[in-house]
């Protein structure tokens, strides 16, 4: 009487080898994702000046050339009236580097979601091929119960089990992929 370990070995070998790739592949990344709005840029001269004979200092909160003094020395101005204008070539490339930064944040908001649709795809990659494979082990151990061996029974019983638990796995892990913020 000749035992053929050969096939049984081979399915529970290549259930093995697919375990450890599935494992290695459901490292997945986490990123957030947030929507770009688009609005206007509003720039504020905020200063202060000369109240009930006290000087104080004006100076706007950003840096730039006056373009326009509308107060003179010695005027009386309210709190929040506007004393002067600055160039408005500062503000423009304010709004020129806010609209770059919303354009980098929405290539990145793209390449996550290619990511994301790439981890989706190979999720049901792993799925359908861990199905496949809890298919041939219960097609294999079939077999092996119309005219085998109990020891050639019970390994692929245990084949299918491991059949049963890879598929579970790839069902659990694989339905949700994520992506990191780091782009992994």
């Amino acid at each position: 009487m000749k035992v053929h370990l050969r096939p049984a070995l081979l399915v529970v070998a290549v259930v093995v080898v697919a375990a450890m790739v599935l494992r290695a592949a459901l490292k997945a990344t986490e990123v957030d994702i947030a929507q770009v709005e688009r609005g206007d840029l509003v720039a504020a001269l905020a200063t202060t000046g000369v109240v009930e004979g006290y000087q104080g200092q004006v100076g706007p909160e950003v840096m730039g050339r006056i373009s326009e003094v509308l107060a003179e020395e010695g005027d009386t101005v309210a709190a929040g009236e506007v004393v002067g204008r600055l160039e408005a070539v500062l503000a423009e490339a304010g709004v020129w580097e806010r609209e770059a930064a919303a354009g980098v944040a929405a290539a990145q908001t793209e390449r996550a979601a290619a990511q994301l649709a790439q981890e989706r795809a190979a999720s049901g990659a792993r799925i359908g091929g861990a199905t496949a494979a809890l298919g041939t082990a219960l097609a294999r151990l079939k077999d092996l119960e119309a005219g085998a061996r109990p020891q050639e029974v019970a390994r692929a019983r245990e084949a299918v089990s491991a059949a049963e638990a890879e598929a579970e796995l790839a069902a659990d892990e694989g339905g949700q992929p994520q992506i990191n913020a780091d782009g992994r």
